[in-house]
């Protein structure tokens, strides 16, 4: 087993599967996952905060991984969310005042834990 087999088989055991492999390189991605816990905790904030977790959702990517036999490093693209999370802040704090959910606290809480 090669350097390049053994990187791809410590990125499979976290999540990723193959999307493409040649003799010297690999792209691997792992799907951005649905969180019930966060959907429910979400919800009970009256019942809209469900909207902000939805939303948050929906802008995630999912993470891509380009691995090459021959260099050590890893290039790592799509990660994250597909809006910056200023943008998405914007929108949840301007959501939760139209509705009358003072929840900026759960929010900003919320970003940083995902």
């Amino acid at each position: 087993m090669n350097n390049l087999d053994q990187r791809i088989a410590m990125y499979v055991k976290h999540g990723y599967h193959v999307t493409e492999r040649t003799e010297h390189s690999a792209q691997l991605v792992k799907p951005k996952k649905f969180s019930f816990f966060w959907a429910t905790a979400w919800f009970l904030c009256f019942g809209v905060g469900i909207l902000v977790y939805l939303f948050y959702y929906w802008s995630k990517r999912d993470q891509v991984v380009y691995l090459q036999d021959n260099s050590p490093s890893v290039a790592k693209s799509k990660g994250g969310t597909g809006v910056s999370l200023g943008k998405l802040l914007a929108v949840c704090v301007a959501l939760l005042t139209l509705l009358g959910c003072s929840g900026l606290f759960l929010v900003t809480i919320a970003l940083a834990i995902s």
